[in-house]
């Protein structure tokens, strides 16, 4: 038969290990002895935990990031295309002379603004202008660029 009870013997040792540990938290709690060893233990603590989520949770994220669905990934990059051509046409409208503005109808015809004006034909004479240039038919270099102008109320050039 087993004996349930604990023996005298058992029992001294009980009462003298909770004699030692009473004398350990004494020591600590007035000499500060163990901080090293808690310190210790909190930075094996906080690294092991660091390096169970650098092994566990970021390949789980990364295999997330890379398996996206391929229309949200088209989407996002329509999206940053068209904040990309808002910022051109912002800075163009910044870094251009004073008479281009966005109260411009034209601008605001691009821009698909519902407060632009349909488009009419101009009054008045015509002009025609461009450019005539003159090239090398060895080479494909142009030798001489003259602009043209002719009619309306411009100087005429040819």
């Amino acid at each position: 038969m087993s004996r349930v009870a604990p023996t005298s013997g058992t029992k001294v040792l009980y009462f003298f290990l909770i004699i030692i540990s009473g004398f350990l938290i004494y020591i600590d709690l007035n000499q500060k002895s163990f901080e090293g060893t808690k310190n210790f233990y909190q930075s094996f603590i906080i690294s092991s935990s660091y390096i169970f989520k650098s092994a566990t949770v970021e390949p789980i994220k990364f295999l997330y990031q890379i398996s996206k669905d391929k229309s949200e990934l088209i989407n996002e990059n329509k999206k940053l295309k068209l904040e990309l051509d808002n910022s051109y046409i912002s800075n163009f409208i910044i870094s251009r002379d004073s008479k281009f503005f966005p109260e411009d109808n034209s601008l605001k015809k691009f821009l698909k603004d519902p407060t632009a004006v349909k488009h009419f034909p101009a009054l008045g004479e015509a002009t025609l202008s461009g450019l005539m240039v003159v090239a090398d038919n060895d080479t494909g270099l142009a030798n001489k660029v003259e602009p043209i102008v002719f009619g309306g109320p411009l100087e005429n050039k040819i």
